[in-house]
């Protein structure tokens, strides 16, 4: 029997870390490694269930802006593969001068490592799923 997790709007936790604004998530997968540091207990409350696990170092969230919501400008040493399912918004990848690109449904960019970006939206919400993964792997 295949495991289920359930990432819907109604699953969704505000951002568990400071600097969004109007961001909530579902954390859906994660690697194994993981499970074996946190207490089941305390992974089931911290991600309202248990994520997904698999032997790959490998992380996939839901991502859930409001509007006027916001990711805040970072960078990651992971690249980030960002689709966007639903809504619409903007990205800007590149740092302050970087240009301002429109993003809606269907939409699918990379984020490279070590490279500032961040994700907003205006006055319609932009659901996103976002897949982190190690420089070193491939997705394919």
């Amino acid at each position: 029997m295949a495991e289920i997790r359930q990432f819907g709007p109604d699953k969704k936790q505000p951002a568990p870390f400071p600097g969004p604004v109007n961001l909530s998530s579902v954390m859906i997968q994660l690697p194994s490694e993981v499970k074996g540091k946190i207490p089941e207990d305390q992974l089931r409350e911290r991600f309202a269930g248990l994520p997904l696990f698999i032997n790959q170092d490998v992380a996939v969230a839901a991502l859930y802006l409001e509007p006027h919501g916001e990711i805040n400008e970072h960078d990651s040493d992971r690249p980030t593969l960002l689709l966007v399912i639903g809504g619409s918004g903007f990205v800007q990848v590149g740092g302050p001068t970087a240009p301002i690109q429109p993003v809606k449904a269907g939409d699918a960019l990379l984020w490279p490592p070590f490279v500032l970006h961040k994700a907003w939206t205006e006055d319609q919400p932009m659901q996103v799923i976002t897949v982190e993964y190690s420089a070193e792997e491939r997705l394919v």
